[in-house]
């Protein structure tokens, strides 16, 4: 897990050690699931019913489309954004945060490890 040295704990900031399932904080020792060996670092148990919404959303929308369904301007955002970092299969990229998912979806569907 290379990218564990650029993550911290959300609640504290401070450090975070990997075992097999999880991610433990080091200091106030909270727990994070991997899913997949994806982190993650929001607390599922008690997230508003509308995030979870959201959430269950975009995994059944990854999942669910077997060709990419984009408007033209966010297609456009994903050949940008590879034309620019040039990505290969099977590296990881790092998307925190960033709006509605589209791009996260679609790099993933290019065997990128988002």
């Amino acid at each position: 897990m290379d990218f564990l040295s650029i993550l911290a704990c959300p609640s504290c900031k401070h450090k975070l050690a990997a075992d097999p399932a999880k991610l433990r904080c080091v200091t106030c020792n909270r727990e994070y699931d991997l899913v997949e060996g994806i982190p993650v670092l929001a607390d599922l148990r008690n997230m508003p019913r509308h995030l979870l919404g959201q959430i269950r959303y975009f995994e059944n929308e990854t999942f669910r489309r077997k060709e990419p369904f984009l408007r033209e301007w966010q297609q456009r955002y994903v050949e940008r954004f590879i034309d620019h970092f040039k990505p290969k299969s099977g590296e990881l990229v790092v998307d925190c945060g960033t709006g509605s998912g589209y791009m996260a979806i679609e790099l993933a569907r290019l065997g990128l490890h988002v």
